[in-house]
């Protein structure tokens, strides 16, 4: 296999996936072999609702939702999970790797590696000593503003020593990919609490919320 090739499920990850502690560490070409991991997740997901929904009683099919393991590991079609966990851990997970994208385009040839903390892994979300240090934090989310959830990533970050500074997020209510606008008095306010370290501040970028294309 080819440095550059991407296996599912395989060593890039420590023993710690399985307390929900997932670490990778990628390169720009490794992203789209992890894209893919979560679309055939999806699919083989999708298969087997199509097996349930036929059963006769709309109740059972919905509580084998809620409860059953159903569903896949985003990263690890092996592994059974929660249909809710994967929906979680999958819109996560390419978050994840649209900010990891961004991060190596603005950075071109200033980065080789990014370290991926997903899950309840120690550190920012996204993170590299490289180029002065990058730290991200990255979510998903209907609403960024639900559980000022927006509002604490800045703050998280803020936190942080590293020279590059970024909240990433991913919301049907912010469907353009860019900076957060601005518009309103919550954006406003958000982007003064960015802007008010002493050091570099923090970008707060919209990653659209289009999933990827299967294939």
């Amino acid at each position: 296999m080819k440095d550059n090739e991407m296996p599912c499920g395989q060593n890039h990850f420590n023993g710690t996936e399985r307390e929900n502690r997932r670490i990778i560490h990628i390169r720009k070409d490794d992203i789209e072999g992890y894209e893919a991991c979560l679309c055939r997740s999806a699919e083989e997901t999708i298969q087997r609702m199509r097996e349930s929904v036929n059963q006769d009683d709309p109740m059972q099919f919905l509580y084998q939702l809620k409860f059953s393991p159903g569903g896949r590991d985003p990263l690890d079609t092996s592994r059974t999970l929660n249909l809710v966990e994967q929906l979680n851990q999958t819109f996560t997970y390419l978050a994840s790797l649209k900010g990891a994208r961004f991060l190596f385009d603005w950075h071109k040839k200033e980065i080789t590696c990014l370290t991926l903390n997903l899950g309840t892994a120690g550190g920012s979300d996204i993170e590299t000593k490289e180029c002065g240090g990058i730290a991200a934090e990255v979510f998903a989310a209907v609403d960024p503003w639900n559980n000022q959830k927006l509002k604490k990533d800045v703050k998280k970050v803020l936190e942080v020593t590293a020279q590059h500074r970024y909240v990433f997020f991913m919301s049907p209510l912010y469907p353009k990919i860019g900076l957060l606008p601005g518009d309103t008095d919550k954006e406003k306010l958000i982007l003064k609490m960015a802007e008010e370290d002493t050091k570099k501040g923090v970008i707060v970028w919209s990653l659209g919320c289009a999933p990827m294309v299967a294939g």
